[in-house]
């Protein structure tokens, strides 16, 4: 299982920007991505990967009509919210002023990254840029954290056998 898990830093009500998942819907990935596969031809929010995918108006409805829920989580400071990453979700806009502040990680056995992916994921980690949301798959660089167009100028954090543990990058 694809276990994503969200730390709560600030609040998140219900008109807060967060996380909305689709209640009953894990079930259904399989079947899901059978009828609607990604395709990288459908305009510049495209999926191009299972990690991510862009669900339209008729995708929620095809979950409605197998009784799925949309769920908006609410969360105080200090909630954390685990969930199986093949159940449908995503993320709203605020309706309110209030800044989201959270921590995302997301966990798979170590056993079920190939060679070559874990090879790719250490190229890409010691460039200090982002990859995908899957730690085991689709290793692909999503660049260089930038704020405002500019390179972010974040401390860099001191290389460690723990570092690179939790990283994913070594067995422990």
């Amino acid at each position: 299982m694809l276990t994503h898990v969200r730390l709560a830093v600030s609040e998140a009500g219900p008109k807060d920007g967060g996380l909305v998942v689709m209640e009953g819907s894990a079930p259904l990935f399989e079947k899901f991505f059978k009828e609607f596969p990604p395709d990288r031809t459908k305009g510049p929010l495209a999926a191009l990967h299972y990690d991510f995918y862009p669900f339209q108006d008729e995708e929620l409805k095809w979950y409605e009509a197998r009784g799925c829920k949309i769920v908006k989580v609410c969360a105080e400071p200090g909630d954390l919210v685990l969930w199986d990453s093949r159940q449908m979700h995503y993320a709203v806009y605020p309706e309110t002023d209030l800044i989201r502040t959270v921590i995302y990680t997301c966990y798979t056995p170590a056993a079920w990254i190939s060679p070559e992916d874990l090879e790719k994921k250490k190229e890409i980690f010691h460039k200090w840029e982002a990859t995908t949301h899957w730690p085991h798959i689709n290793i692909h660089s999503h660049g260089k954290h930038m704020i405002d167009g500019k390179l972010d100028p974040l401390e860099k954090p001191e290389m460690t056998d723990k570092l690179e543990k939790l990283a994913g990058l070594k067995p422990y």
